[in-house]
């Protein structure tokens, strides 16, 4: 995948960020961030979340919320992206994984 590029990686990141750097298929679209439904399953003494969009069947469990993925954070550096206003409202979203305006202007757009 590599095909002679030179790409910026930084030390601490683990073996999921650097292939989502050096991942060329990846199609990433500049979106602004809304919240989606998601469900929570109770498991054990504490509660997952889940997004419903991402199944096709949830299990009979779940307890659907309408604004339960209320935020995402970039696959590299961790930043929050959300509605919330402390928060980015906009990343690139490949389908998937969401980064941050930053991290993408510096590690993917280069390339």
């Amino acid at each position: 995948m590599s095909g002679g590029k030179s790409y910026i990686i930084e030390e601490w990141w683990n073996d999921s960020q650097i292939e989502l750097v050096k991942d060329s298929s990846r199609i990433w679209i500049r979106t602004k961030f809304k919240t989606v439904v998601g469900f929570w399953i109770l498991k054990d003494d504490g509660k997952i979340l889940g997004k419903v969009s991402d199944h096709e069947k949830l299990p009979p469990d779940a307890i659907i919320d309408n604004t339960a993925w209320d935020h995402e954070h970039c696959g590299l550096c961790w930043e929050k992206i959300s509605e919330y206003d402390n928060d980015q409202h906009e990343g690139y979203n490949d389908g998937k994984e969401w980064l941050c305006i930053q991290c993408f202007d510096k590690y993917i757009a280069p390339q």
